[in-house]
């Protein structure tokens, strides 16, 4: 640091302390509000009084009256800006069909024997032939890399995932 850094650093300092100095002793008037201390037994008090007595008075006496968690109340009416904030009806849309994996397709003594994850509730595939029900689909057509699932005129296909790399 050099000196004249020195001295504007030392001659600010030097304004500050002036100023709280100055700002210490300034008389200041000070304007004191006092508030009305609430009743001790706001039951025993006229709402009107406990309000301020300005008028607000019927704004809260249903409340101050009422018991607003008992049972037997009734809600009050929906406002308008209630209604625009309200949470949009759910529109029912079609179940969705449940995915399947076919995992592989083998060959065995009684012909093509597909390896589908169909059911959520054991891991892993089952196996299944042609003629078999996989949920409501019924096994239609196995070849060597796909599976043709049936469900009256609706059809699901199911190919083999190809890894890179391998010959299915």
């Amino acid at each position: 640091m050099n000196r004249r850094q020195g001295r504007w650093t030392l001659g600010t300092a030097g304004a500050l302390a002036a100023l709280a100095l100055v700002l210490r002793v300034w008389p200041v008037g000070v304007t004191t509000v006092v508030a009305e201390a609430p009743p001790t037994d706001p039951v025993a008090v006229d709402p009107a009084e406990w309000v301020g007595g300005d008028g607000g008075a019927e704004l809260y006496a249903g409340i101050v009256e009422g018991n607003v968690f008992a049972p037997d109340r009734t809600p009050p009416p929906l406002r308008a800006e209630d209604a625009a904030v309200a949470e949009p009806r759910m529109v029912p849309t079609a179940p969705r069909r449940p995915r399947y994996r076919l995992s592989g397709i083998v060959q065995g003594p009684d012909g093509l024997v597909a390896l589908i994850d169909a059911d959520p509730l054991f891991p892993g595939a089952e196996l299944y032939q042609v003629g078999d029900s996989v949920g409501p689909y019924v096994l239609e057509q196995a070849t060597d890399s796909l599976v043709v699932l049936r469900l009256n005129r609706e059809t699901q296909i199911l190919r083999l995932d190809t890894i890179s790399g391998r010959i299915p």
